[in-house]
This record gives C-alpha cells, structure tokens and sequence, in this order.
C-alpha cells in the first residue's frame, strides 16, 4: 500500500473562487410530506421526475412529480392500481427508468397456479399504469410465505436493466435461480440458471447492482462473530456461473459501515469506515479510517487512516467522476426513544432522536492506492425528521458537489443558529475544494426549507425538492 501523500490536501489548498450556483425554483404544490419516504428521481425529454415511495407493509404509497419543459411543477400522481385478492396478488416490485420512459415492476403471485411472476408495465408522467403487462420470467413456489424473491436494477446509462431470480428456499440446499439481462425495449440479451451459496443455512439479504455491459453483482451481509462485513457474488457478462469473494479486512480492522457502486469500468466498489477490533471508548465508535474494495481484484482491500478517528461516521453514497472516487459520509447518533403507554397506544411507529456532526467526503485515487479527506463542520440535532440534514451529492459540471444545509449564523452576523441556509461546496478531482457558497440570497429564510435528502442530478444540474410542510417545490442549483 502506498502512503496517504494525499491526506491534507483539501485543508491547506482551499480555492477562493466560490463554488456558486445559479438557482431556479419551480411553482409550488399541495403536499405535505409525512414520515420519511424514499425518492427516485429520473430526467428525459427535458423533463424531471420525482417519485416518492412510503414503503408501508400493508399499504405502500407512490406518488409522482413532474417538472415539465416550461419549468412548472405539476400536482402530484398517486399511482394506483389492481392490487388483486389475497392468494392472487399483484405488488409493485420496484420502479425504472429504461430509455425515454418510465417502468413499473410488478410481482404477481398466483397461488392457485403455484406461479410467482415478474411483468413489466410502462408508467406514463401522469402516473398511471398502462395496461401493457410484458412477462419477463416466473418461478414456482408452494407456500404464501416463501414465494421466492427478485432483485431489478437499472444500469447506469439507463438502457439496460438486470434481473434475478431465486427460487423459494430448500432446507439444508444452496440457492437456485435464474438471471436476465434486457436492453431499453425489454428484449432479453441473455440469460441462465445458477446456483450460489453452501448447503449449510444463511441468512442471505442481496443488494443487487449491475454493469451497462451485464456484469452481474449480489452483496449479502454475514458476520464474524459481532462484526458485519460483506461477501460479494459476481457474474460477469461473459461467464455463466457467479464466484464468491468474502470481504474481510484484515485483523485488527473491522468494517462499520460500506456504500456501494459501479465503476465507470463495470467493476462493483465498495467503500466505508474500520474500527479497530475491541477497541473500547466513551461516547461513540472511532472511525480510524477508510477501505475500498474492487472486484477487479477481489483478493486486495485497501485500508486508508484518517489523521485522527472521526466517531459515529455513517457512509451515504459513492460516486465516480472519472477513475476517482468519492464516498460521501457523515457523523450521526441515532438513538431510540422508550415508549410509554401512551405512545404505544398513539402509534405504532417509533420515534427517534438524532445528533449530527461533520460531513467527510473522501477523495480515493485507485490507480495510486491514494486519497484525500476534507470535513465540513456542522452539529444539528433532529427528532425523527432528517431530511433537511443529509446531504446531496453528486458530480455536477466535472465537479463532485455537495449540496447540505449549514448554520445561517455561520454566515450572516447576528442571525439565530436554529435557522438553516443552503450551501454548496465543489472539489476538483486533485483535492483542490472551492469556498462554499451560500444562498441566503437566492433562498432567504422563510417558510420553506431545502430537503437535501430528496435529490436528483443530471450532467449539469442538481435538483433538490423543497417543503414547507404543506406544499413542496423544485429548486434546481445549475
């Protein structure tokens, strides 16, 4: 391993050009966010597309916005359809963009038949399910409760989409499945069975990724005694049969946490933080650095040192601009409160309470196994909604940018630090991070608050929507 000549980089060579944006706001519209939904966002025809998911267990919720050509945000779609009955059921699996158009997944099991489903429908941008069901494969099952799973991803140059199928679970039998991989009009390029996994019992829960050229990837979490750490399945486009590669640092080091992406060279990257292994201490886990993976070199991790342990470090997100990488991450304590009697008998939701520290984004270097640390200080407290807090990030204009909300007080004398201004900050891929820019200005403090957590990006834009708690809106930061 090369040493980490990159470390302070950032800290000592800071550009006094300001890294700012021109900033657009859309119309608003009736909304009033609710919980914390999940969010995908999609761009074609000069078009945004935002969809908000509420993953409830009995009765999920979708709805979509659009932005249309002349800027203006349009009234929310909430996506409905034919759910079935009980023992002939239809769920939305997951939604994707393929081409110039969005799809809906949906898993369709008929117990009756034995016959568990996966056909594709399009989505128009008002939000409704056109009745054009394309069956892209199905697998038996005999119980309600074990009907097999799928696992869906949409490649990164949004025309070919990956699919896995693994059939129900056999005691004591590795897992059987099936994979496809399909271009924008829903052809099957190719596909094959397989078989992953020993006979002894795991408890498998795949993430899935995939490659624009059909390199297939599962992650599943095991654990070595207390400490988590992944095993990487990979299948590439060429090959019919998945290898298996346990990514496990070396003593004493044990992962924390890991994001997860594709290279732009179709190889699957894993980046997180280490601790040290029974490492005790007073007031939070000690991050004392970062690790990568490559499944070009599945037996290599490399394990970069902070300067000094960053405590309750959460990785976000990876992104690639160019060969250097970027893993965005940031301090957080997450604690739950006790319920009471009454609350149990209020909700049967939980509630949470958090305190959030410094956003850290590492800069890594592959080719010369070297990187780069900048933090961005910043300490809010929040009770269950952290939406305005987390950051987006993205590389936007050859830039990786990073789009959060900060103390206005940091900022403009004499204002309260409870309210929040945004800022964006730019890092080149040398290190080399603009002066953040804040827009106080463009986005005076009122009602309305930026969401970070609800992000889009394009080449040459960050969109990001915007609440009031009653009606939401669209900034754009180009």
């Amino acid at each position: 391993m090369k040493k980490n000549i990159l470390t302070l980089v950032a800290v000592f060579f800071v550009l006094q050009l300001s890294a700012q944006f021109t900033v657009s706001e859309t119309n608003a519209v009736d909304y009033p966010l609710v919980k914390k939904p999940t969010s995908q966002y999609f761009h074609f025809t000069d078009k945004d597309y935002f969809l908000l998911t509420y993953p409830d267990v009995v009765n999920p919720g979708y709805n979509l916005f659009v932005v249309d050509n002349a800027g203006q945000l349009k009234d929310k779609s909430e996506i409905e359809y034919d759910k079935g009955v009980f023992n002939n059921s239809k769920i939305i699996h997951s939604f994707h963009q393929l081409g110039n158009r969005m799809i809906a997944v949906l898993e369709c099991r008929n117990k009756s038949e034995g016959k568990n489903r996966l056909v594709v429908r399009t989505l128009s941008g008002d939000g409704n399910l056109k009745a054009d069901d394309k069956e892209i494969g199905s697998m038996d099952y005999e119980k309600m409760m074990n009907p097999g799973d799928w696992f869906v991803y949409s490649t990164a140059d949004r025309q070919h989409m990956a699919i896995i199928s693994i059939n129900p679970t056999e005691k004591e039998q590795p897992l059987k499945g099936k994979y496809y991989f399909l271009d924008a009009s829903l052809a099957v390029l190719f596909s094959g069975d397989f078989t992953i996994g020993s006979e002894k019992k795991k408890r498998y829960s795949f993430k899935m990724l995939a490659s624009d050229k059909g390199d297939f990837y599962l992650i599943n979490n095991e654990f070595d005694q207390s400490y988590l750490y992944p095993v990487v399945y990979r299948k590439p486009a060429a090959d019919k049969a998945f290898s298996e590669f346990a990514v496990m640092l070396p003593d004493p080091n044990k992962n924390i946490g890991y994001a997860a992406a594709i290279a732009p060279d179709g190889n699957l990257v894993l980046g997180g933080y280490f601790r040290e292994k029974k490492f005790m201490t007073v007031g939070g886990v000690p991050a004392k650095g970062v690790w990568f993976y490559n499944t070009e070199k599945p037996a290599a991790i490399s394990t970069q040192l902070f300067d000094k342990s960053i405590t309750d470090m959460v990785p976000r997100g990876i992104v690639f601009n160019g060969n250097m990488l970027f893993l965005t991450g940031e301090q957080m304590l997450e604690e739950r409160e006790a319920r009471t009697a009454a609350t149990m008998s209020a909700s049967f939701d939980d509630n949470y309470n958090y305190k959030f520290g410094n956003i850290v984004v590492t800069g890594y270097d592959a080719a010369s196994d070297t990187k780069f640390d900048l933090q961005l200080p910043r300490a809010f407290t929040a009770r269950n909604i952290i939406a305005d807090i987390e950051p987006a990030y993205a590389v936007v204009n050859g830039k990786f940018t990073l789009i959060y909300n900060d103390a206005l007080s940091k900022y403009k004398s004499g204002a309260s630090s409870y309210y929040k201004v945004p800022v964006s900050v730019t890092v080149t891929n040398e290190g080399l991070m603009e002066q953040p820019a804040n827009y106080a200005k463009e986005l005076p403090q009122g009602s309305y608050i930026l969401l970070p957590f609800y992000f889009g990006a394009t080449a040459n834009k960050l969109s990001i929507l915007s609440s009031n708690g009653a009606e939401v809106k669209m900034i754009n930061f180009k």
